[in-house]
């Protein structure tokens, strides 16, 4: 048994560092992190973005409180939040999403909230505005959400948290910018 464990923790090691790799080499590529499961999701909403709008998005910079930026045919700058929970969670909790910066500005436009299945393809994709989540917050001044659960689109006991808006998900769309 400890030479399969350790013959696991090889392969993983292996496509842990190809990703590393790929991450250092071009950034446009992928965005950086060591949460790969963000990683992937993050490199799933790029991909949407540029299919679905006809732009070219760029990865934000480490610290920023949001993960990708384009800019719209009006010409806005529009920032996107990814979050994402693969089907290896158990708890389907996703990572603490922050509203408002220190000064008080809302951190994103967007977010885009993407369910991983246990082959890390995309099996549900749900956008919501800033506004819907703050509307659903019911607090205006709350600052971030924190202990919030993915919606499990096979369970129907596991809705997800009602600060999001699950009712719509996009996820042929994702699946066809992909590829």
């Amino acid at each position: 048994m400890k030479s399969q464990i350790r013959s696991l923790i090889k392969k993983y090691a292996e496509v842990y560092g190809k990703f590393e790799a790929l991450q250092d080499k071009d950034r446009k590529l992928l965005p950086g992190g060591d949460q790969k499961t963000g990683v992937i999701a993050e490199y799933y909403a790029k991909c949407y973005i540029e299919y679905s709008n006809h732009v070219v998005a760029e990865y934000a910079s480490q610290g920023s409180p949001f993960d990708i930026s384009y800019t719209s045919s009006s010409g806005q700058t529009i920032r996107v939040q990814v979050k994402a929970v693969s089907a290896h969670s158990k708890t389907r909790i996703i990572a603490p999403l922050r509203l408002f910066d220190a000064e008080g500005t809302k951190t994103f436009d967007d977010l885009y909230l993407v369910e991983l299945g246990s082959n890390f393809l995309p099996v549900g994709f749900y956008i919501n505005s800033f506004e819907t989540i703050q509307n659903r917050a019911l607090d205006p001044s709350r600052k971030r959400i924190q202990g919030s659960k993915m919606i499990d689109s096979t369970d129907q006991k596991k809705p997800g948290s009602s600060f999001f808006d699950f009712s719509e998900n996009k996820v042929e769309e994702l699946l066809r910018a992909i590829g």
